[in-house]
């Protein structure tokens, strides 16, 4: 069965000036359940990012080459249709005890075109986040910044989330 229409809020969306960027927020990119964004709605939210609209957003891939091909099939794009980069986590979750306990396992960068590489793997559950050098030239290149800022940033971001997932829920 397809997925209930949702409202066209998106398609009426103005585009901000640039001192002051305006997110959407996507709860879940799946045709699953209604409240979730799919097909023509995700499609039209894509849209929106040619414009410098920013996305952040959620959905079940286990590596960022998978998390890049269920994005642009829910979104009914081609890859080579992403007009704007991505960076994207990829979150392991699973049971330890009575807890769940999630890592961050990936960083991938997605160049507007589709071309993607990683810019940090987790090679064990046991071990630290490990760079990718090609990822980081790529990000670098795209971004017009040194190899060496990008990897700050990256190693530092990544650090930032890797602390956030590793608290407890109170």
């Amino acid at each position: 069965m397809p997925p209930a229409p949702l409202p066209t809020l998106l398609a009426a969306a103005p585009v901000p000036p640039a001192s002051a960027p305006v997110y959407l927020l996507v709860n879940e990119l799946s045709y699953h359940l209604p409240v979730y964004l799919s097909g023509p709605a995700a499609h039209r939210a894509f849209v929106h990012l040619a414009g410098g609209v920013r996305m952040l957003g959620t959905l079940h891939a286990r590596r960022t080459s998978e998390a890049v091909r269920v994005m642009c099939a829910e979104a009914d794009l081609d890859p080579s249709e992403l007009a704007t980069a991505f960076v994207i986590a990829v979150v392991a979750a699973g049971w330890r005890g009575p807890r769940i306990e999630r890592r961050l396992v990936e960083l991938g960068f997605v160049a507007p075109g589709g071309h993607t590489s990683l810019l940090a793997t987790l090679r064990s559950p046991t071990d630290h986040l490990t760079l990718e050098p090609p990822g980081l030239a790529a990000l670098a290149a795209w971004a017009g910044l040194s190899s060496a800022s990008v990897e700050a940033a990256v190693t530092s971001h990544a650090a930032q989330l890797a602390a956030a997932l590793a608290v407890p829920p109170a």
